[in-house]
């Protein structure tokens, strides 16, 4: 894709952490870590989310990663880690998810 991103990524009880301490803040009971909805699309849960990833208070508190990529460069992001992408100057950011199967022979 055309354009820059900066990619966030955390481990996966990392994430847990992360998810939790939003929850408690937005007062959120239902869903899970791993299978979000809507909530984390729109809203305070979002709103949340952007804060203690991007620029809240909690930021820097968990350790984390980040990597910059350039124009039609990619980056793995394992099962259960969780991510955030912000695009960077002009251009578009797309992600695919991509179901890996591990195919065994008899």
């Amino acid at each position: 894709m055309a354009g820059a991103k900066v990619v966030r990524l955390y481990e996966p009880e990392v994430g847990r952490k992360v998810f939790e301490r939003v929850r408690t803040r937005v007062g959120g009971k239902e869903g899970s870590e791993r299978m979000r909805g809507e909530e984390m699309m729109a809203g305070e849960e979002k709103e949340e989310l952007e804060r203690e990833v991007w620029g809240g208070e909690e930021v820097g508190k968990e350790r984390g990663w980040q990597v910059v990529l350039g124009r039609g460069e990619g980056v793995f992001i394992p099962t259960g880690w969780w991510h955030s992408i912000r695009g960077v100057g002009d251009g578009i950011t797309a992600s695919v998810y991509y179901a890996n199967q591990i195919l065994r022979t008899l």
